[in-house]
Protein backbone atom coordinates (compact mmCIF):
# COMPACT_ATOMS: atom_id res chain seq x y z
CA UNK A 1 0.00 0.00 0.00
CA UNK A 2 0.92 3.46 -0.77
CA UNK A 3 -0.37 6.40 1.73
CA UNK A 4 0.34 9.91 1.24
CA UNK A 5 3.86 8.79 -0.64
CA UNK A 6 4.72 6.36 2.34
CA UNK A 7 4.98 3.08 1.22
CA UNK A 8 4.33 0.05 2.79
CA UNK A 9 6.82 -2.80 2.86
CA UNK A 10 6.49 -5.98 4.65
CA UNK A 11 4.50 -6.99 7.30
CA UNK A 12 4.67 -10.03 10.21
CA UNK A 13 3.15 -11.24 13.04
CA UNK A 14 3.45 -13.66 15.95
CA UNK A 15 1.87 -14.81 19.15
CA UNK A 16 2.58 -16.77 22.38
CA UNK A 17 0.18 -17.82 25.10
CA UNK A 18 2.81 -17.63 28.01
CA UNK A 19 6.61 -16.15 27.11
CA UNK A 20 8.60 -13.97 28.48
CA UNK A 21 10.65 -13.66 25.02
CA UNK A 22 9.04 -13.34 21.91
CA UNK A 23 10.76 -13.76 18.94
CA UNK A 24 10.15 -13.75 14.60
CA UNK A 25 11.59 -12.49 11.86
CA UNK A 26 10.73 -9.63 9.99
CA UNK A 27 12.28 -8.08 6.62
CA UNK A 28 13.11 -4.64 6.03
CA UNK A 29 13.12 -3.85 2.12
CA UNK A 30 16.87 -3.25 0.36
CA UNK A 31 15.16 -0.87 -1.80
CA UNK A 32 13.58 2.57 -1.12
CA UNK A 33 15.43 5.31 1.59
CA UNK A 34 13.72 6.91 4.65
CA UNK A 35 12.96 3.65 6.10
CA UNK A 36 10.81 3.28 9.47
CA UNK A 37 10.40 -0.11 11.09
CA UNK A 38 7.11 -0.08 13.80
CA UNK A 39 6.70 -3.21 15.93
CA UNK A 40 3.31 -2.59 18.08
CA UNK A 41 2.19 -5.36 20.63
CA UNK A 42 -0.17 -6.58 23.03
CA UNK A 43 -0.04 -7.93 26.53
CA UNK A 44 -2.63 -9.34 28.73
CA UNK A 45 -0.61 -8.81 31.93
CA UNK A 46 0.60 -5.75 33.07
CA UNK A 47 4.23 -6.41 32.64
CA UNK A 48 7.36 -4.16 31.88
CA UNK A 49 8.39 -4.39 28.89
CA UNK A 50 11.95 -4.99 29.01
CA UNK A 51 13.51 -4.62 25.45
CA UNK A 52 12.58 -4.43 21.76
CA UNK A 53 15.31 -4.92 19.42
CA UNK A 54 15.47 -6.10 15.61
CA UNK A 55 18.46 -7.13 14.39
CA UNK A 56 20.24 -6.35 17.51
CA UNK A 57 19.36 -2.73 17.83
CA UNK A 58 16.98 -1.19 20.06
CA UNK A 59 13.97 0.08 19.13
CA UNK A 60 12.31 3.36 20.89
CA UNK A 61 9.04 3.22 22.69
CA UNK A 62 6.69 5.73 21.00
CA UNK A 63 3.58 4.73 23.23
CA UNK A 64 2.17 2.52 26.05
CA UNK A 65 -1.16 2.66 27.28
CA UNK A 66 -3.21 0.47 29.47
CA UNK A 67 -2.40 -2.39 31.88
CA UNK A 68 -4.11 -5.55 31.32
CA UNK A 69 -4.45 -5.75 28.71
CA UNK A 70 -1.70 -3.50 27.37
CA UNK A 71 -0.99 -1.92 23.85
CA UNK A 72 2.81 -0.66 23.19
CA UNK A 73 4.33 1.05 19.77
CA UNK A 74 7.86 0.65 19.43
CA UNK A 75 10.15 2.43 16.33
CA UNK A 76 13.42 2.72 14.70
CA UNK A 77 14.34 4.60 12.44
CA UNK A 78 16.35 3.37 9.08
CA UNK A 79 16.45 -0.35 10.59
CA UNK A 80 18.88 -2.46 8.66
CA UNK A 81 17.93 -3.33 5.46
CA UNK A 82 17.72 -7.22 6.13
CA UNK A 83 15.88 -10.29 7.26
CA UNK A 84 16.30 -10.12 11.03
CA UNK A 85 14.88 -10.73 14.55
CA UNK A 86 12.45 -8.96 16.03
CA UNK A 87 12.32 -9.39 19.87
CA UNK A 88 10.51 -8.37 22.83
CA UNK A 89 11.88 -9.38 26.07
CA UNK A 90 9.22 -9.28 29.12
CA UNK A 91 10.05 -9.25 32.72
CA UNK A 92 7.76 -12.01 33.65
CA UNK A 93 5.39 -14.35 31.16
CA UNK A 94 2.38 -13.03 29.39
CA UNK A 95 -0.04 -14.14 26.62
CA UNK A 96 1.59 -11.48 24.14
CA UNK A 97 0.74 -10.41 20.19
CA UNK A 98 2.87 -8.17 17.60
CA UNK A 99 3.22 -7.08 14.51
CA UNK A 100 6.11 -5.75 12.73
CA UNK A 101 5.64 -3.32 9.50
CA UNK A 102 8.12 -1.31 7.10
CA UNK A 103 7.97 1.86 5.83
CA UNK A 104 9.87 3.59 3.28
CA UNK A 105 10.26 7.69 2.29
CA UNK A 106 9.03 8.38 5.71
CA UNK A 107 9.82 11.94 6.79
CA UNK A 108 12.86 11.23 9.30
CA UNK A 109 12.81 14.85 10.80
CA UNK A 110 8.82 15.17 12.05
CA UNK A 111 8.15 11.50 11.87
CA UNK A 112 5.84 11.47 14.61
CA UNK A 113 2.87 14.02 15.65
CA UNK A 114 1.37 13.85 18.98
CA UNK A 115 0.47 9.79 20.21
CA UNK A 116 -3.45 9.53 20.87
CA UNK A 117 -4.63 6.86 23.57
CA UNK A 118 -7.58 5.86 24.93
CA UNK A 119 -8.52 2.74 26.91
CA UNK A 120 -11.56 1.54 29.07
CA UNK A 121 -14.21 -0.70 29.71
CA UNK A 122 -17.01 -1.40 27.40
CA UNK A 123 -18.05 -2.42 24.47
CA UNK A 124 -17.07 -0.02 21.54
CA UNK A 125 -13.90 1.83 21.63
CA UNK A 126 -12.56 5.44 20.04
CA UNK A 127 -10.05 7.56 20.10
CA UNK A 128 -10.01 11.21 17.91
CA UNK A 129 -7.09 11.53 15.81
CA UNK A 130 -6.25 14.61 14.83
CA UNK A 131 -3.50 14.42 12.11
CA UNK A 132 -1.87 17.11 9.24
CA UNK A 133 -3.31 16.86 6.08
CA UNK A 134 -1.33 14.30 4.03
CA UNK A 135 0.13 12.21 6.61
CA UNK A 136 -0.41 8.63 7.77
CA UNK A 137 -1.77 7.72 10.98
CA UNK A 138 -1.09 4.25 12.59
CA UNK A 139 -3.01 3.11 15.00
CA UNK A 140 -3.56 -0.33 17.24
CA UNK A 141 -6.53 -1.62 19.55
CA UNK A 142 -5.96 -4.21 21.70
CA UNK A 143 -8.52 -5.78 23.58
CA UNK A 144 -9.79 -9.00 26.18
CA UNK A 145 -12.23 -10.96 24.36
CA UNK A 146 -12.21 -14.00 21.72
CA UNK A 147 -12.02 -14.15 18.35
CA UNK A 148 -15.30 -13.90 17.23
CA UNK A 149 -15.83 -9.95 18.35
CA UNK A 150 -12.13 -9.33 17.09
CA UNK A 151 -11.48 -6.00 16.35
CA UNK A 152 -12.05 -4.95 12.40
CA UNK A 153 -10.57 -1.87 10.30
CA UNK A 154 -12.85 0.62 9.50
CA UNK A 155 -13.68 2.21 5.66
CA UNK A 156 -11.09 4.35 5.36
CA UNK A 157 -8.43 1.82 7.05
CA UNK A 158 -6.20 -0.76 5.73
CA UNK A 159 -5.75 -3.35 8.25
CA UNK A 160 -2.27 -4.39 8.06
CA UNK A 161 -1.88 -7.18 10.82
CA UNK A 162 -4.23 -9.19 13.33
CA UNK A 163 -3.69 -11.83 15.94
CA UNK A 164 -5.51 -13.69 18.21
CA UNK A 165 -3.23 -14.63 21.48
CA UNK A 166 -5.73 -16.61 23.26
CA UNK A 167 -9.55 -16.52 23.74
CA UNK A 168 -8.94 -13.25 25.79
CA UNK A 169 -6.19 -10.93 24.13
CA UNK A 170 -6.31 -9.94 20.82
CA UNK A 171 -3.84 -7.14 18.92
CA UNK A 172 -4.52 -5.74 15.19
CA UNK A 173 -2.57 -2.84 13.47
CA UNK A 174 -4.25 -0.43 10.66
CA UNK A 175 -2.87 2.36 8.66
CA UNK A 176 -5.27 5.61 7.76
CA UNK A 177 -3.95 8.87 4.77
CA UNK A 178 -5.28 11.95 6.25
Amino acid sequence: HTFSGVEEGDTTQASAASTTILTYRHTVPSYGQNKLLLVSLSLDANVTITSVTFNGDSLTELSTVGTSPKAAIYYRKEPDSVEGDVVITLNSASAISSGATSFLYVDQTTTFGTAATSSGTGTSSSVTVVGASGRLNFDMLVKDGGSADGPAAGDDQSQIWLQYVSTTTSGAGSTVAS
